[in-house]
């Protein structure tokens, strides 16, 4: 059972309303939804480090696998929303991400959303996932470029798409593409849009009584001044600021590297602002 605090039904209907306004979560699904239609049919996919399982439903046409710490439990317990009892027992493996009990070349698809900065060697759990996929297997990874203190104390670093890119290919993996959720604006309303969810979470005495106090200012930051902001969203090109990055990359088969790849795409859509 869960030792966080226990939301009353109240401060669950608010979580839910509050989530309406959650572009970090929107941005990730919609990038996990369009990968897995490029995923065959009865390809063999692990979720790794997959906490409540939320992408599961787009791999329904795949062999999906999952797996997560032995921690999972204390990870996700700050609050109890009636959807988190015994995580551990949801997966297919209970393991750290850089030792997955399974033969080389398991599978082939590996998903890995929002996990590195979780983990302490993002180095070597690559290197394990490139252990576990087929050749020519394909790693779906997300990172956030920024986001906060969250889900302590396992929260240890952060990332740009440069430093993405690097440890891909220290693992041994062909990068593809890295692309971002979006730039400074979406950032921004991100910040703002959240700040009172966030805030309220410290209160786990008085939740109902914050939620209820600071519920104007959530209106305005999430649903007058945030939306406004999202216009001026066309006129950032460099993106410099960004919730954080996808990156599809491969594991490269030991042939003859002078055959294009299946999954190779043009030069120009590898890493956005690399020539």
């Amino acid at each position: 059972m869960l030792g966080g605090k226990r939301l009353n039904l109240f401060e669950k209907l608010a979580y839910k309303l509050l989530g309406l306004t959650d572009i970090e979560n929107r941005t990730l699904r919609e990038a996990v939804r369009q990968f897995a239609q490029s995923v065959p049919p009865t390809s063999k996919v692990l979720d790794v480090a997959a906490g409540l399982k939320p992408y599961q439903q787009y791999f329904a046409h795949c062999n999906y696998e999952s797996s997560d710490f032995a921690e999972v439990q204390e990870f996700y317990g700050n609050l109890d929303d009636g959807r988190r009892d015994d995580l551990a027992g949801r997966h297919t493996h209970v393991c750290p991400i850089d030792s997955i009990p399974v033969p080389d070349g398991t599978y082939d698809v590996v998903l890995c959303t929002q996990v590195l900065e979780h983990v302490p060697y993002p180095s070597a759990a690559l290197k394990e996932l490139h252990r576990v996929l087929t050749d020519s297997g394909r790693l779906f990874v997300t990172v956030p470029q920024g986001f906060g203190i969250h889900g302590e104390p396992y929260n240890y670093f952060y990332f740009t798409k440069y430093g993405l890119e690097l440890i891909l290919r220290d693992a041994g993996f062909e990068v593809l593409n890295v692309r971002e959720r979006g730039g400074y604006f979406y950032y921004l309303y991100d910040r703002l849009a959240n700040a009172i969810p966030r805030i309220v979470v410290g209160y786990k005495k008085h939740m109902s009584l914050m939620i209820l106090a600071l519920s104007p200012v959530h209106i305005f930051l999430a649903y007058l001044l945030g939306p406004a902001l999202l216009l001026l969203e066309p006129l950032d090109r460099e993106k410099r600021f960004t919730l954080g990055y996808t990156s599809t990359a491969f594991k490269k088969p030991p042939t003859d590297n002078s055959n294009r790849h299946p999954y190779q795409i043009s030069q120009s859509e590898v890493s956005p602002g690399r020539r």
